[in-house]
């Protein structure tokens, strides 16, 4: 592994874990294609809150 892509890793390990747990796992469904209302299903919540979700995980990641 390079330099660059070891870095990399540890910045994204770093702001990761500046979110919540649940944060991590919506924005990582939305990063594998999954829509709001389709995550809002698999978690049993309404649509508003995942949208809030991904809205303070990148509130979060921009102040990072």
């Amino acid at each position: 592994m390079s330099i660059e892509r070891i870095d990399l890793r540890v910045d994204l390990e770093r702001l990761a874990a500046r979110l919540t747990t649940k944060q991590r796992v919506t924005l990582w469904l939305v990063v594998q294609g999954y829509t709001q209302a389709e995550i809002a299903e698999r978690h049993g919540v309404g649509q508003p809150a995942i949208s809030m979700r991904l809205r303070r995980a990148r509130e979060v990641l921009e102040t990072g």
